[in-house]
């Protein structure tokens, strides 16, 4: 089993299979192995940027990378032009591409809403188990994937009754790239 490693962070008790299915295509919720991420909303791991069509610069991705602690000068964020903001029935306010080196290493959804905020909880917990609660005082949680020591794959969830954002990063892939 390469997945060694999962920690959770976690305050609240909900996130299913919504949004799993669209961080990655990810095995059954019912098997006893838990499989990180592959990719951030249907698009693989490392695919190049030029691949990608209707791409546009975002500034909207600092406040939820800095809080998912994802750090990376390196790391240029694109919104797409035209792209659907439902995600399995659940309205986005932004889905956020991060690439380093013009490959995809993050991604980020950002919503409004407490609502909201407790069906991506849901759909996180139906498929990747509790969440390692970050913040006793916010709603903060944390999965992450790896190795012993080395995290490859980082998905993180924060909300309060406003706003929230979930990041998905790779960051094995982030920091071979800076290299």
């Amino acid at each position: 089993m390469k997945l060694v490693k999962i920690s959770l962070l976690a305050l609240s008790l909900m996130v299913g299979q919504v949004y799993a299915q669209n961080l990655s295509e990810t095995q059954d919720v019912t098997s006893k192995e838990i499989i990180a991420p592959k990719g951030f909303n249907k698009i693989g791991w490392g695919k190049n940027y030029s691949s990608i069509k209707g791409l546009k610069e975002s500034s909207e991705a600092e406040d939820a990378l800095q809080q998912a602690e994802v750090f990376s000068d390196t790391l240029k964020c694109y919104e797409k032009e035209k792209e659907s903001l439902n995600i399995n029935g659940t309205k986005m306010d932004k889905i956020i591409y991060c690439f380093t080196s013009n490959k995809l290493v993050s991604g980020i959804y950002k919503f409004s809403g407490l609502k909201t905020s407790k069906k991506v909880k849901a759909s996180l917990v139906g498929a990747y188990g509790e969440g390692l609660q970050y913040d006793t005082l916010i709603d903060e949680y944390k999965w992450d994937f790896g190795l012993d020591d080395e995290v490859f794959v980082k998905v993180h969830l924060y909300f309060d009754e406003e706003n929230g954002a979930l990041v998905v990063s790779n960051e094995k892939l982030k920091n071979s790239l800076k290299k």
